[in-house]
């Protein structure tokens, strides 16, 4: 049973890899999640009435720690590589449906990764 609805903030650096994932995520994710593509953490105060998850790329955020204000993790964080963008997103998929919030990617395999590159690369995204 997926939970209700919910939002899923994304940023770091690489800010182009950051945007691959999220707009990979946010054509998975259509109808479902609201997916934003931030230069910022999310504050707490953003985790209004829908549920926030979390994803940072790279290796973190500069500042970030108690004394930066971001005293909590992010709930997913993956590589800032280019070419490993399509991996990152699913394993950002991957969370979600372990944590209920998006069906499982029993079907989601490579070829999927290709046709969302591809089209990615259509549009100049990559």
């Amino acid at each position: 049973m997926v939970k209700e609805e919910f939002c899923v903030w994304v940023s770091g650096q690489p800010a182009s890899v950051a945007g691959t994932i999220a707009r990979a995520l946010e054509l998975e994710l259509a109808g479902r999640a609201t997916v934003v593509l931030a230069t910022e953490r999310a504050s707490s105060s953003q985790d209004g009435p829908l549920r926030l998850v979390e994803v940072v790329v790279g290796a973190g955020p500069s500042g970030a720690g108690p004394a930066a204000g971001a005293a909590t993790a992010p709930d997913v964080v993956v590589p800032g590589d280019g070419a490993r963008a399509g991996e990152s997103a699913r394993m950002v998929l991957r969370h979600l449906a372990a944590a209920g919030w998006s069906e499982p990617l029993d079907d989601y395999s490579d070829d999927d990764e290709a046709a969302v590159s591809g089209r990615l690369q259509a549009f100049g995204y990559l």
